[in-house]
């Protein structure tokens, strides 16, 4: 009786083990056996190691100078991007309005180290067509630290260069541009529950909630030209020039409702895969300044903006 006891015990010990163990699986790729909860095993910092998303955007610019036709008063945007933690690809459309009834399109791609942007611009019944080629690299990192008390933390860098370069019979030009953003972002998460009608497990999505949101960028250009002819009276090496454009933007997210809700695929020790999506609005203010001749021009303006975005993301832990 004493064995049978025993042997009966272990099997019960056995199941109930069990039971716990699958009750921590909660996303199709969470791991089958784990002792901690996912709560320990969110916590802690993670470095993004792919991605792929696709974007929509609108955004609407105060007028720096009502007096001056030309200026952008309205952009609407579309993007797929993806990062392999080597490799960005990209590819992207816009169309915008100036204030004088004119408009322009662009299709940019960035692919495989080839940077093309087919642009078109319309204006008083005529349309003006051009397609610019070059080369590209680019740079990404992201990173988030959840901690046990409810809170989180987002920090993010992105660099691209595109070099360009034209040839006419008169000068070869050789253009480079630098596009450089850091952002930041704190608030608070928490697991939602689930929803037996959608098929969703209890702590299967992961909210998330923005305090404070912000982000800079700098985006220069320098424009090299080499002069081929000594014939005419243009010496085209004066003609070189460098802007520098620097952007401060902050973002409100929704009181209420999360700014961002992950359904988290897998969550182990060490890897997680989410499936995210939300949406934001924000403001934002530009100083842009222009230096040719030794003359420099400045001038600043704002904008707010909308949009949403959808995709994934998969990180490892730190």
């Amino acid at each position: 009786m004493n064995k049978l006891f025993k042997s009966a015990t272990l099997i019960a010990l056995v199941a109930f083990g069990a039971i716990a163990f699958q009750s921590c699986k909660k996303g199709e790729e969470d791991p089958g056996l784990t002792l901690k909860s996912r709560d320990g095993r969110l916590s802690g910092t993670w470095m993004m190691t792919m991605m792929s998303m696709t974007d929509e955007d609108k955004t609407e610019y105060d007028d720096p100078d009502p007096d001056n036709d030309g200026d952008q008063v309205e952009n609407s945007s579309t993007s797929s991007t993806s990062w392999d933690g080597t490799t960005f690809t990209m590819t992207s459309t816009s169309e915008s309005k100036d204030d004088d009834g004119s408009t322009s399109k662009s299709e940019e791609s960035y692919t495989g180290g080839k940077y093309t942007d087919e642009s078109s611009y319309t204006s008083g019944g005529t349309t003006v067509s051009s397609e610019t080629e070059g080369t590209y690299t680019a740079s990404m990192s992201y990173e988030y630290t959840f901690e046990k008390d409810g809170t989180f933390s987002m920090k993010s860098m992105s660099t691209m260069t595109v070099n360009m370069e034209e040839s006419e019979d008169e000068y070869d030009l050789a253009t480079t541009s630098t596009y450089t953003e850091e952002e930041t972002v704190t608030g608070t998460w928490a697991w939602l529950g689930g929803n037996k009608a959608d098929d969703i497990e209890n702590e299967e999505r992961l909210a998330l909630w923005f305090d404070d949101e912000s982000s800079s960028s700098v985006n220069e250009e320098d424009q090299d030209y080499t002069d081929k002819d000594d014939q005419d009276f243009i010496d085209w090496n004066d003609y070189d020039n460098s802007s520098k454009s620097e952007s401060n933007s902050t973002w409100k997210g929704k009181d209420t409702e999360p700014d961002e809700i992950w359904s988290v695929v897998g969550l182990s020790n060490k890897e997680m895969k989410v499936m995210v999506e939300g949406n934001y609005t924000s403001t934002w203010s530009n100083k842009y300044s222009n230096t040719l001749g030794g003359t420099t021009v400045s001038n600043t303006s704002s904008s707010n903006s909308s949009g949403s975005y959808m995709g994934e993301m998969s990180f490892e832990k730190q």
